[in-house]
């Protein structure tokens, strides 16, 4: 039986470490946990630093924040969003970007999760119109919406994950069912800030608020 070479050998073990070499993980950019207690103004993350609000009506239980009864077209009513500002990690930009939320709630109606809005330029948001959880990412190119396809209002916890990878947006519901879709989104950047609970920008005459009610446990962005 003919023997390897020596060469050939090295050239096959280089080979099987580069295929177990894996991807390089996703940058967590942000990770609230939502454990502040009542009382507290600021949201922390674990990951990066931002400045942040919890509006004053946001109920905090010490492991999640509660969003209390609001008709979601209401006067404009900061109390009842929680921001951070604007930076530029909280942007989609051009990068593979993912936002993951739980959550649980029984109203039909709402913007949970945004970043810009429309009428401000491109802008990423989660909304629950009918219960039905969906993610919008709208960019210099176009625009692409995911939903989960059926109502999540059932006041059970659930866990969202959209992300937008080139052409590709993925919705994952409670790490099992996929939603897709595809198509141009390009940059995606704005000046607001990263808002929860509503919109940061609006008058409910000419821009609606849209104020979800429920409750959330952890917002977490990652990048990569």
């Amino acid at each position: 039986m003919k023997k390897k070479s020596a060469v050939s050998l090295v050239i096959g073990a280089a080979a099987v470490l580069l295929s177990a070499t894996p991807a390089s993980a996703a940058v967590t950019v942000a990770d609230w946990q939502m454990n502040e207690r009542s009382g507290s103004s600021t949201m922390q993350s674990t990951a990066g630093s931002y400045s942040t609000s919890i509006g004053s009506d946001v109920v905090l239980t010490g492991s999640s924040y509660k969003f209390p009864y609001i008709k979601p077209n209401s006067a404009y009513r900061p109390a009842h969003i929680v921001t951070a500002q604007n930076a530029p990690a909280l942007n989609p930009g051009t990068d593979t970007w993912s936002v993951t939320t739980r959550f649980r709630f029984t109203n039909a109606f709402g913007n949970m999760l945004q970043k810009g809005q429309a009428g401000s330029g491109n802008y990423f948001k989660m909304q629950a119109p009918h219960g039905n959880v969906s993610c919008l990412f709208r960019g210099a190119s176009g625009s692409v919406s995911v939903s989960a396809g059926t109502a999540l209002n059932d006041g059970a916890w659930h866990v969202v994950r959209c992300e937008r990878a080139g052409t590709s947006v993925t919705m994952t519901i409670d790490g099992s069912k996929v939603r897709r879709g595809s198509g141009e989104t390009g940059n995606i950047a704005n000046t607001l800030p990263f808002a929860i609970g509503g919109k940061s920008k609006c008058n409910a005459d000419t821009v609606s608020c849209d104020y979800w009610v429920g409750e959330m446990d952890y917002v977490r962005i990652q990048r990569g």
